[in-house]
């Protein structure tokens, strides 16, 4: 499950922010995808890199690129092989996690996901040893 590998460090940007902070969140995370929410913590989707650095002024809210986000997520219940599914076929850095409110509740990395498959693999490998 999803949760499993859930991550929660990083406080998406809102629709109101400046263009170039999310600029500043994105280097620091080293990522290109940004999952960005309203106020009231609803996922609106996710931003990219490029999307900001085509902006005509990067000093405005993001609220300017809102029609360039992606409409990418996965629900908490889902299973890792989803979220496997969904980062291979959008090739995204970060796949937000959102509740069945659609509120962002966290996210996870392609890197996460083949932890947790390897861990899988790994105990289904030792428990058909005999």
């Amino acid at each position: 499950m999803i949760i499993e590998v859930l991550k929660k460090d990083l406080i998406p940007p809102h629709i109101e922010d400046v263009a170039i902070n999310t600029l500043a969140i994105m280097e620091e995370y080293k990522i290109y995808t940004l999952p960005v929410v309203d106020g009231s913590n609803k996922f609106l989707g996710t931003i990219e890199d490029d999307s900001i650095l085509n902006m005509d002024n990067i000093q405005q809210s993001l609220q300017f690129v809102q029609n360039t986000f992606k409409h990418v997520s996965i629900f908490l219940e889902s299973h890792v092989f989803e979220a496997m599914q969904i980062i291979s076929e959008h090739k995204i850095s970060i796949l937000p996690v959102i509740n069945k409110k659609s509120h962002y509740v966290g996210y996870v990395t392609p890197l996460d996901i083949i932890m947790k498959i390897g861990k899988i693999h790994i105990h289904n490998s030792t428990t058909n040893i005999i």
